[in-house]
């Protein structure tokens, strides 16, 4: 079976809250798949820096943002990965292109695809901007999606749960987060955004 050609980047990060200004990343992930998002690889990074390590204790006590990272185990990775010392900011962008080149993933040449992908690019043009730079401004939102198909056909949307088993149930992990926005993705594709044209 031929391998399948990669079309499509999901990327997908956890912060210690939303506002780029005040709040660090802690973790990023990338998955390439085909356009109908089957999996070809997927690759994961701890991020870190000793300057945010005020900002990090701020966040683990967060009504919020503490026990959702403290269960998904989060807390426990970034903490280890500061004893480690090595998954810096310039280090995860210099591992984020070495892996883009192994994958065949050329400079310019995608869209970011994700959910809510305003939050992810907001905080690579800040704090990882080499990421930033190496794809097309243009970005595949499933977040749009659901909002399309909840306005223009309500009853589809109801019945994504129920027909496909996704479930809007995020692990506040990268990789299973983005597993999630494709299994969505691939439930629009099939009942909301494909229409047959008559052609094989």
């Amino acid at each position: 079976m031929a391998q399948p050609i990669p079309e499509m980047v999901w990327i997908d990060m956890e912060t210690t809250g939303l506002d780029e200004d005040r709040d660090v990343p802690l973790e990023i992930g990338f998955m390439v798949t085909d356009k109908f998002g089957h999996e070809i690889a997927h690759k994961s990074w701890i991020i870190v820096d000793e300057a945010w390590k005020d900002r990090v204790e701020d966040a683990k006590q967060d009504e919020l943002v503490g026990p959702m990272h403290r269960n998904n185990g989060l807390w426990f990775d970034w903490d280890q990965a500061l004893i480690l010392g090595q998954n810096n900011p310039r280090y995860v962008q210099d591992k984020a292109m070495e892996w883009f080149d192994m994958k065949e993933v050329a400079y310019g040449q995608y869209p970011l695809a994700g959910s809510s992908l305003r939050l992810d690019r907001a905080f690579c043009k800040k704090y990882l901007p080499d990421i930033e730079y190496f794809f097309n401004y243009r970005i595949i939102d499933i977040s749009s999606d659901k909002e399309q198909c909840k306005l223009l056909n309500p009853r589809v949307y109801d019945k994504m749960a129920e027909e496909s088993g996704w479930k809007d149930t995020k692990s506040h992990r990268v990789i299973p987060d983005i597993r999630d926005s494709i299994r969505e993705y691939q439930y629009y594709q099939h009942n909301f955004l494909w229409v047959a044209d008559g052609l094989d």
